[in-house]
């Protein structure tokens, strides 16, 4: 019997031309910033990350860098822990917030909404860098997977450096992409290639993982002069990005205080221990990516009697289509092979295990390579007697079901938050107790007053305090605090029994969270 044609290829054929796929990517835009809008929660989490930016962007808007320094330096030398966080963070995003916290000050509702708009133009930067790989129903398919995925859903709450970092290593790969490997000149090719050693600075200033694209720019330059190097050296093009980078490089240690790139290299362990660690976190990193297909899959639970063997199969098909797709594309796809591998790779030498946050960038070629896996397979099925012999692509039909699922709990998230929510503030400096309790201290303590809290980049923010962080008894006897801030609904960030201790200092302040606690004179 003739074979009738698919549905999704009659709809390709017939009615995804050109135009009309560029319209359907901008409704699909313009619905992910609407939900996005709708959906947006009053305030911030806890954790810090977020409190150093903008403090680093004040400083950079008022041009007081003094200060910045002084409570900063004063934190790492006196806190104890892994949770301190570094001197300074990267200036990459203190310089995108400044026009707006210039315009704005500290509105994080306006922080939030001006970090989604990244989101939105990376959407368009990952269907321009598939453009030619994919068939327009499949990118298409692959962007609204990404653009209503519950994982970055979640990012859009935070003011953190992770989506503009998405939006940033993207271009990078598309200029590399357009640039060297398809030919493919903007103006010229000086100008063009300094374009690429420019957005590549930037994108390290975002977050010093960036590093990566800087070798990965050289194999690709290496690989596309016919593994040539004395082609490639010969060319007066080859080393412009490099020169740019570091002529900015120069420019930015100038202007900019310093920070450290110590947090991302194992230090001071034996070789047994890193061996350990770094099979440990290649465990860790091969499961991670299920976090993005809703799948609650705990690396360390894998072996006991809780682990939901359903998801772990599922995800484990998930990896093998990856791989496939790997395999099958290695020679044409090999600049995104690269990237993703150096990423992991510094990734796993870390000293400690990241969540979801350090694989937003390359979580798209991780949905590429599934879908590229997956394609040329066909699955046979029958609604009617005219489709009775019809065929249905995997892609479709696969990445249809994580879009359907991933479009239920996001619809349902938003549903929750907006219609049964008491409030949508979330449980964190912003919130009533918290305003309270930073009031308080900025009212009643002195300006050179220490205070020891579990998140002091956001105590320092808040009152224009010195802060630290203690984890033991002894550690906090034996700092320089003038004050402690208890957490009464956090108890287990406390590894002694503060409030007992608590009972014999003067404590001026309490409310339902926090309790605020002169420090006796050591």
């Amino acid at each position: 019997m003739k074979k009738v044609k698919s549905i999704y290829e009659e709809i390709q054929t017939n009615i995804m031309s050109k135009k009309q796929t560029y319209l359907i990517l901008f409704l699909l835009i313009a619905v992910v910033f609407a939900i996005n809008l709708i959906s947006f929660k009053n305030g911030h989490i806890w954790g810090d990350d977020f409190a150093a930016y903008i403090d680093q962007t004040r400083a950079m808007v008022s041009g007081n860098f003094d200060e910045l320094i002084s409570i900063h330096k004063y934190r790492v030398e006196n806190s104890h822990g892994s949770s301190t966080g570094p001197f300074l963070a990267p200036w990459g995003f203190p310089i995108l917030l400044s026009p707006i916290y210039y315009v704005f000050g500290l509105d994080i509702h306006v922080m939030k909404i001006y970090v989604n708009l990244f989101f939105l133009a990376s959407l368009i930067i990952v269907f321009l860098l598939f453009q030619d790989r994919l068939k327009n129903i499949e990118n298409l398919l692959l962007i609204a997977i990404i653009a209503f995925n519950p994982v970055y859903f979640k990012f859009k709450d935070t003011v953190m450096s992770d989506i503009p970092f998405l939006f940033f290593s993207l271009i990078s790969l598309f200029l590399i992409k357009q640039f060297i490997v398809s030919q493919k000149i903007w103006i010229n090719k000086f100008f063009s290639y300094l374009f690429i050693g420019f957005i590549i600075f930037f994108t390290i200033e975002l977050r010093y993982i960036g590093y990566v694209l800087l070798p990965t720019l050289l194999l690709v330059q290496f690989i596309e002069s016919k593994a040539s190097i004395k082609k490639m050296v010969l060319d007066k093009f080859t080393f412009i990005p490099y020169i740019i980078f570091f002529i900015l490089y120069a420019i930015k240690g100038l202007i900019f205080p310093g920070s450290s790139l110590s947090a991302y290299f194992i230090q001071g362990q034996s070789l047994e221990t890193i061996f350990q660690g770094v099979i440990k976190h290649i465990k860790f990193y091969t499961i991670l990516p299920s976090k993005f297909f809703l799948m609650d899959i705990n690396l360390y639970d894998i072996f006991n009697h809780n682990t939901n063997w359903v998801h772990l199969l599922f995800y484990g098909i998930v990896l093998l289509f990856v791989v496939r797709g790997i395999l099958f594309n290695i020679k044409r796809d090999y600049i995104f092979i690269v990237y993703g591998f150096l990423t992991l790779t510094i990734l796993i030498l870390n000293p400690f295990v990241q969540n979801t946050r350090y694989i937003l960038h390359i979580f798209p070629f991780f949905l590429y390579f599934l879908f590229a896996g997956l394609s040329n397979i066909t699955l046979p099925f029958s609604i009617n007697e005219k489709l009775k012999h019809s065929n249905i692509n995997a892609v479709h039909l696969f990445g249809s079901i994580i879009l359907i699922m991933s479009l239920f709990h996001v619809s349902h998230a938003t549903y929750q938050n907006n219609i049964f929510s008491k409030t949508m503030l979330i449980d964190g400096p912003y919130s009533t107790d918290s305003i309270a309790m930073f009031d308080y201290i900025k009212r009643n303590t002195n300006k050179d007053a220490v205070i020891d809290f579990k998140k002091p980049r956001a105590m320092s923010l808040y009152t224009d305090r010195k802060s630290i962080k203690t984890d033991t008894l002894d550690q906090l006897l034996n700092s320089p605090a003038d004050y402690i801030v208890y957490i009464k609904k956090i108890p287990w960030w406390y590894t002694f029994d503060l409030p007992d201790y608590l009972k014999s200092l003067k404590c001026p302040f309490e409310n339902k969270t926090f309790i605020v606690c002169k420090l006796k004179p050591t």
